[in-house]
């Protein structure tokens, strides 16, 4: 446990706040897009929670790829194949996470039929973490770091 501890302590020192923070301002207005198009699409439009999800994830995450890639890590893609690169990883990696706040959404609304707007914030939540930990360790893995790791092999 002293050891989780410790890797947790080490790990919050290596953050680059100021990506953080960027991330977080950018993370705040994909997740407000996100919520009011679920709301939109489900109170308004009167789509299920399913179709209104998926439907806000869509719009929701054409934004976040964009923002992510040019203002929050600030990468600049040596070309088209390298910018579909990490669109696709992207793309797969909030597959995934769809895939588990879809989950959620089944398990705490549509079977236990908790209060839909709560569990979406707490699925965002949850969502949100996940997102920033693959982006930053896996889609937008800085260059820097891929070539000190490949010169530690």
């Amino acid at each position: 446990m002293k050891k989780l501890f410790n890797w947790c302590i080490n790990f919050i020192k290596t953050l680059d706040w100021a990506e953080v923070f960027r991330y977080f301002v950018i993370g705040v207005m994909t997740t407000s897009l996100n919520i009011f198009m679920f709301w939109l699409f489900g109170k308004k439009l009167g789509f299920n929670e399913h179709v209104s999800n998926i439907t806000a994830w869509i719009i929701s995450t054409m934004f976040a790829f964009l923002t992510n890639c040019f203002f929050v890590f600030r990468v600049k893609p040596g070309g088209s194949g390298e910018f579909f690169r990490f669109m696709l990883a992207f793309y797969g990696e909030r597959l995934f996470t769809l895939g588990v706040e879809e989950l959620l959404i089944l398990i705490f609304i549509t079977w236990l039929r908790l209060p839909r707007m709560p569990v979406k914030f707490v699925t965002t939540c949850i969502t949100i973490a996940l997102n920033y930990l693959i982006s930053k360790f896996i889609v937008f893995k800085k260059k820097e770091e891929e070539n000190a790791s490949n010169t530690n092999d």
